[in-house]
């Protein structure tokens, strides 16, 4: 069972190194968003997928030796485990601001867009009977080739 302690103890750390560096990463992500620095933003992007996936690998891993820890040795890792969940919260209210920020100014682009170019002046219902709002086709607003 020793062997299994010491397996998980290198597991948390692992964790614990993976999102330490997603946490960089979403920080570069959001200065990549509010500085319009799109190819920036698209290195980052993939860097965190790429951490994401390992991070995810670790979890299952961690979990697989979670269950197979005794309730004492598991008392070993209390703060271990709830400073992985801190950094996990933070990450995740990371992703939530970043998303509202994103999404705010889609809403404000695509009404930009709807009152400056509309698409067609025809109301169209969804099947429940509501207003669908009409999608642009197709806008460039920044091209840096």
């Amino acid at each position: 069972m020793c062997e299994s302690v010491t397996m998980f103890d290198e597991i948390l750390a692992k964790e614990d190194e993976v999102l330490s560096a997603l946490l960089v990463s979403q920080k570069e992500l959001r200065k990549a968003v509010t500085d319009k620095d799109w190819i920036s933003l698209n290195k980052v992007s993939l860097e965190i997928n790429e951490l994401t996936q390992t991070f995810l690998e670790v979890d299952a891993q961690r979990d697989l030796h979670y269950q197979m820890l005794k309730t004492e040795e598991l008392a070993l890792y209390g703060d271990k485990i709830r400073n992985l969940r801190a950094k996990l919260l933070k990450y995740k209210t990371g992703n939530e601001a970043l998303g509202k920020f994103v999404q705010t100014s889609r809403d404000f682009i695509q009404n930009v867009i709807e009152n400056a170019v509309p698409q067609r002046g025809n109301k169209t219902y969804s099947k429940s009977g509501k207003i669908v709002q009409n999608q642009p086709q197709c806008v460039v607003l920044n091209q840096l080739f």
